[in-house]
């Protein structure tokens, strides 16, 4: 669906197999720790990388329903993304709940 190719996963997958990490405070570093979530801060992938994990998610999880509100052209607007933060979208409580919902389990596979 992305034509991202296996070789191209391959070097990611390499990039963030044993991740670690540490903290450093006032002048202070701690003990190394392994990073099991997340993608790397300041690295110049990690925009590319959330937004096509976000667009996955959404996918996955809007595919079966109508969730959101009908947009200018007939297509549906059912979240706004902006750095780390998601709003979900819907004209309907319960139906908002559900969008909700579907959007947490598919966290799970992420």
């Amino acid at each position: 669906m992305y034509g991202i190719t296996e070789q191209i996963i391959s070097i990611l997958q390499n990039l963030y197999q044993d991740s670690k990490c540490a903290v450093r405070t006032n002048g202070d570093t701690s003990e190394l720790f392994t990073v099991l979530t997340g993608v790397r801060q300041g690295c110049i992938l990690s925009p590319l990388m959330f937004a096509i994990v976000m667009d996955w998610v959404m996918r996955q999880s809007t595919s079966s329903r109508d969730f959101g509100l009908i947009w200018v052209d007939g297509t549906r607007l059912i979240d706004l993304d902006s750095a780390d933060d998601v709003v979900l979208i819907d004209s309907d409580v319960k139906r908002s709940q559900e969008l909700t919902t579907a959007v947490e389990s598919k966290w799970v596979y992420v």
